[in-house]
């Protein structure tokens, strides 16, 4: 059961000082885009993971603690939740639900609802041990995927609605389509759950190690293997088309009719998802590390040992603007848009760039 762990009007957050920051984006004025850093919060630990409400965004820091600020790069709250943040950061209509586990040898894990005007820990329920967790908010109740092969569902109140042990354990990160969970196991297969029953709809055996999985707003599901293959499936589960890339496919999601997949040949892929056909491809300085759509138009991307980021422009895969950091900084979470601001994290700050120059950097 969920138990109330702390009153829902208390803590007050940690004010973290904005930094002048003299470091300053490159801008391909020809592209659309004028990159324009706005604002900096600075941190005490890296940045692993991002989400944002349209109000505020919340940043989850190496050692457990939270940051909830504004668009203008106000800290509104902090919070030291203990242990590690090891799941997604899930927005729901109630509060912010992310899971957390305990270090050393038994990593159990534990669900906490978290209120997003205070940062306070509303309640609690415990996991299965793992050291990782994906959160898909469903019909009020909230499905944890825990990285070593157990799903289940999680009602308001706490009430554990189904449990499943699916695998020994999960591969890739697992994606919630229209009406599917999908889950890739490291024993090479490709499962398809029923969210509402946690019932097994199918299970295909695949030839390689799968490490990336993505749906569309049609309801494709893409598979990407460690040889670097990429498969898209239709509706009826029959192969659409496929796509091969020179490296592992580290990442795929699809936005404004494209399908968007990282390798470890260091490119990045812009894909016709109607057929598989490559718009354009980008080349990265290493392998990638984080990538993002913005607003439907621009494509963020960094890659291992990069000082920056790129922005480019999903129209022609032109280069739109350039984000650059200091020698020893690396962009460590994968970006999120708050309040029309891009924020993004590094191991030193949390940063806020408008994509419209000056004007469009909060008053």
């Amino acid at each position: 059961m969920l138990r109330t762990t702390l009153p829902k009007a208390l803590i007050s957050w940690l004010v973290i000082a904005l930094a002048a920051v003299s470091i300053v984006a490159q801008v391909d004025n020809n592209s659309g885009a004028d990159v324009t850093r706005c604002w900096a919060i600075p941190i005490t630990a890296a940045v692993r993971r991002l989400t944002a409400d349209g109000s505020r965004a919340y940043a989850a820091l190496d050692g457990g603690r939270l940051i909830s600020f504004s668009p203008d790069g106000k800290t509104t709250w902090s919070t030291e939740l203990g242990g590690d943040i090891s799941s997604t950061l899930l927005v729901t209509d109630t509060g912010l639900l992310l899971s957390t586990s305990s270090v050393g040898e038994n990593e159990m894990g534990i669900l906490r609802a978290i209120s997003r005007d205070t940062g306070i820990v509303a309640a609690t329920a415990p996991l299965p041990e793992g050291a990782r967790y994906y959160t898909f908010a469903l019909n009020g109740s909230v499905l944890v995927v825990s990285g070593n092969g157990i799903v289940q569902m999680i009602d308001r109140q706490g009430v554990v609605k189904w449990r499943r042990e699916i695998a020994e354990a999960f591969a890739a990160v697992p994606v919630l389509g229209a009406d599917r969970l999908f889950l890739a196991s490291t024993g090479k297969q490709l499962f398809a759950i029923d969210p509402t029953s946690g019932e097994i709809d199918s299970v295909r055996k695949v030839k390689y190690d799968i490490t990336a999985l993505g749906v569309t707003q049609a309801g494709m599901l893409l598979v990407g293997d460690a040889r670097g293959g990429l498969t898209a499936f239709d509706r009826s589960g029959a192969t659409a088309w496929r796509f091969r890339t020179g490296g592992r496919v580290s990442g795929l999601f699809a936005a404004n009719g494209h399908i968007f997949a990282m390798s470890h040949d260091n490119f990045v892929y812009c894909i016709d998802a109607s057929n598989g056909s490559v718009a354009w491809k980008r080349r990265l300085a290493g392998r990638v590390s984080h990538a993002a759509p913005i607003n439907g138009t621009y494509l963020f991307t960094t890659s291992l040992d990069e000082h920056g980021a790129a922005i480019t422009a999903i129209a022609k895969g032109r280069t739109a603007g350039h984000i650059g950091l200091a020698d020893d900084e690396f962009v460590t979470a994968d970006p999120v848009i708050s309040g029309g601001i891009l924020a993004i994290g590094t191991n030193d700050a949390v940063y806020g760039y408008s994509l419209v120059g000056p004007a469009g950097c909060p008053k």
